[in-house]
């Protein structure tokens, strides 16, 4: 009984100091405000807001949304630095799946099938990213290897409306859905 106190006074102080330490960081981060953009024609305005955008941005998400505008907007460089930071660690599929679309996005193809393929590596049984990556291989013209793809998704869920939608509007020159 007498160990308790201390204890929960222990706790009580570590929660507090946790609570007190996430409030200052929280005043600490900048906020967007009208003056960075209002004002300022198109490119100095959108320069304004993904500076501050960069300077805030650090989970994977932000990271690379951040990339893809630097990317779409012609900084390919900074828009591959940043997709090497948000996949430095441990990516997910879906971390993958974001970057293959920005390559596509951008035409540039073989980008585009190497990000796609890492996220297949990740998880071979995503029927969902194996339908849309099936649509960008037939958009691309190359329907035996859509098909594998289209195949692989129905072996796994055949049952899938959702996905047999998909293939047949990429069937019939209908954008994936994910674009």
């Amino acid at each position: 009984m007498l160990y308790r106190f201390p204890v929960r006074i222990l706790s009580l102080t570590l929660v507090l100091l946790f609570a007190g330490w996430g409030a200052l960081m929280a005043k600490d981060k900048p906020k967007l405000d009208r003056a960075t953009y209002q004002g300022k024609d198109a490119a100095a305005a959108g320069g304004a807001v993904l500076d501050w955008a960069s300077q805030n941005a650090d989970g994977t998400w932000e990271l690379i949304a951040l990339g893809r505008v630097l990317y779409l907007s012609g900084d390919k460089e900074a828009g591959r630095d940043l997709f090497d930071r948000a996949t430095r660690e441990k990516p997910s599929d879906a971390d993958w799946m974001k970057i293959g679309r920005v390559y596509e996005e951008a035409d540039d193809w073989p980008e585009a099938q190497e990000a796609f393929d890492k996220s297949l590596r990740i998880d071979p049984e995503d029927e969902d990213n194996l339908i849309e990556i099936g649509c960008y291989y037939l958009e691309r013209g190359d329907r035996v290897r859509a098909e594998e793809l289209f195949d692989r998704s129905f072996g796994l869920k055949p049952e899938s409306v959702r996905n047999a939608i998909e293939a047949a509007g990429c069937l019939l020159g209908v954008e994936p859905r994910s674009k």
